[in-house]
């Protein structure tokens, strides 16, 4: 099982390795996360992560920089292209669950099917249907939800 943390700049994923929690190495150079990235490309093209981040010098115009804020929008539009939220949220768990495959053969000989996902206690109910439903159709079989904490600051 995973728990993936879809941050607003950065996701990071967590498996339980003897009994104890890892940070999966998923990024560029075995970094523990990837960005919270996308890049809709002039040709059609959808890049997540570490590939979206090597856009912002290359086109700056079509990388999607605050999704996990956006998840409300109906669509989000670059470089003509127009995707849902949903969708974009659904390709980034795809490319999680592939990455800890690719990077954890040893751990995980399948890419998994079990996630723990974590969102903000800010999040409605819509929000955290698009976030299951997403980690669902990315392959996830059977996804559970928690919230973040909350800061709380003293008076």
């Amino acid at each position: 099982m995973l728990a993936v943390d879809f941050g607003t700049s950065r996701v990071k994923v967590a498996y339980l390795n003897d009994g104890i929690a890892t940070l999966a190495p998923i990024g560029k150079g075995n970094l523990p996360y990837i960005p919270s990235l996308f890049y809709l490309g002039r040709e059609g093209e959808i890049l997540v992560g570490d590939e979206a981040e090597d856009m912002l010098s290359h086109d700056p115009k079509g990388v999607v920089e605050t999704l996990k804020r956006n998840l409300r929008d109906t669509k989000i539009r670059k470089n003509k292209q127009k995707k849902t939220p949903q969708e974009l949220v659904e390709l980034l768990f795809k490319t999680v669950r592939e990455l800890v495959h690719e990077g954890l053969p040893h751990i995980f000989t399948e890419a998994p099917t079990e996630v723990v996902l974590t969102y903000p206690a800010a999040y409605t109910t819509p929000e955290q249907q698009l976030i299951q439903t997403a980690a669902q159709n990315a392959g996830f079989k059977k996804v559970e939800l928690i919230t973040e904490p909350e800061v709380t600051y003293p008076v």
